[in-house]
């Protein structure tokens, strides 16, 4: 007799059984595991591709910018040593022409700042300044954005960035570039403290070249602080973004967090133009010497070899990293 196919009974060999089904869940979620996992590796490593990116063009726009002052003209302040004055005047007009903290950017003449000082980068700051009434959390990235947006180094500057580059994380109307994780680019004019094999801290193996007549000094001398060739620092925070967070403790400079490299930046309540300025500087100026850009404003000094914090900055990518490859 023929068995009509609704009333046959199942193979049970044609079902999977509940150990089989979570043996197959199993897998399929650590497939699953490993390719998020991967993809998560390939996204980092595309942040990490932009903000090289991003700091390679700043880099080629801020490095030209900052060797002009090689054969920069500057009127005498001082001639009866013109070697010291030239090379005070190169200093101060770095600082007002390339800050790395809103305290060097004046609005009006005077306290010792000469008039010929007041460039029109200067004063394309100076309203700037005026106009937005920037806050102090990512001052240095702030003025990095200034310096290549307003500086006229190089009129087309901004073309070479996209949209995504730039922003304006805390608000304040003054914009910053931002890292692949959408933090803002930080920036040191003098990283006295840093060290890279592109800047060795020994004056003799690396000279400073605005120096040739070693006219620098500090105004104490636990150290020999001859000064040193100092290539300037843009920097990231990296995947972990360590150093994007403003310090708030007051006795840090603001930003810089772990990085030794940034005990160079004064106090808020200071500046390297009020040092640069200061009566000691002017004293200093007339008998032929110009402080040193290993002078802290806040009355110390960085010596060659002194200790780095290096465990927040492992990840960090820096334009220093760039010139290496």
């Amino acid at each position: 007799m023929k068995i009509p196919p609704h009333c046959r009974r199942l193979d049970p060999r044609a079902a999977f059984t509940l150990v089989e089904l979570m043996v197959t869940m199993v897998i399929v979620a650590m497939l699953a595991a490993l390719t998020l996992s991967g993809l998560a590796g390939v996204r980092q490593r595309a942040k990490i591709d932009k903000t090289r990116s991003t700091i390679r063009k700043i880099n080629e726009i801020v490095l030209p910018h900052y060797e002009s002052y090689l054969t920069r003209r500057v009127p005498q302040a001082a001639a009866a040593m013109p070697s010291a004055s030239r090379l005070w005047g190169l200093r101060l007009l770095m600082t007002l022409e390339m800050p790395d903290q809103w305290s060097d950017v004046v609005l009006i003449s005077g306290s010792g700042i000469p008039p010929w000082s007041f460039t029109a980068p200067v004063k394309r700051y100076a309203a700037m300044k005026t106009l937005n009434l920037p806050s102090l959390a990512f001052q240095d990235a702030e003025c990095l954005a200034m310096i290549v947006m307003r500086g006229g180094f190089d009129p087309d500057a901004l073309e070479s960035f996209r949209a995504d580059e730039i922003g304006d994380v805390d608000k304040d109307r003054c914009p910053e570039f931002l890292d692949g994780w959408g933090k803002p680019i930080g920036f040191i004019r003098w990283p006295v403290g840093f060290d890279s094999p592109l800047q060795l801290k020994d004056a003799s193996a690396n000279p400073d070249p605005f120096d040739p007549m070693r006219r620098s000094q500090v105004v104490t001398f636990p150290f020999d602080q001859t000064d040193y060739g100092i290539t300037p620092l843009i920097f990231s925070g990296g995947a972990d973004a360590a150093l994007d967070l403003p310090e708030l403790t007051p006795a840090d400079p603001f930003f810089y967090g772990g990085y030794y490299a940034a005990r160079d930046i004064s106090l808020l309540s200071s500046s390297w133009l009020t040092t640069l300025t200061s009566s000691t500087a002017l004293t200093l100026l007339a008998s032929g010497t110009v402080p040193s850009t290993r002078t802290i404003a806040r009355g110390t000094t960085i010596a060659p070899g002194a200790p780095q914090d290096v465990t927040a900055v492992r990840d960090n990518i820096t334009n220093f990293d760039l010139l290496k490859k």
